[in-house]
């Protein structure tokens, strides 16, 4: 049985080492993959529920990291705060989380436009890294 659940995760895996992590001064690799749950009509804005995945390679822990949904559109605002994730080394963590976006970017998404995560982090030494994560979509059908 865990054989075939780590199956089932190997497309998940494969889509993390094809997509290009995010690089910081103390090691962080992450990657992230994202699904949209549900939406809601508002008009001139869409409420979305996002499902996200987060996967860390490096070494740092990101538990107390501060991550935010950015905008695709030019201002490249952030759609808010994201409810604390813990990020381990070489750990994983996924969240649920619902944003009000505007209507154009929506329809940005399902073009093909991808969403993004900001990231902060403290670096060695005190220092504030702040880093752009680009979420990749969860395919139809890949394990949950």
């Amino acid at each position: 049985m865990k054989l075939l659940r780590s199956v089932g995760l190997l497309p998940l895996f494969i889509c993390w080492f094809l997509v290009t992590p995010v690089h910081a001064q103390d090691a962080h690799d992450v990657a992230g993959f994202y699904r949209v749950k549900n939406v809601n009509d508002l008009g001139a804005q869409v409420r979305v529920t996002l499902e996200v995945r987060l996967a860390n390679s490096g070494e740092a822990d990101l538990s107390s990291a501060k991550l935010s949904l950015r905008s695709s559109l030019p201002a490249r605002k952030d759609h808010g705060a994201i409810a604390p994730v813990a990020l381990r080394p070489h750990g994983s963590a996924s969240f649920t989380q619902d944003f009000t976006i505007s209507r154009t970017e929506y329809e940005m998404w399902k073009k093909g436009a991808r969403p993004s995560l900001s990231i902060r982090a403290q670096a060695a030494g005190g220092k504030t890294l702040t880093r752009t994560i680009k979420l990749s979509p969860i395919r139809a059908g890949e394990a949950k």
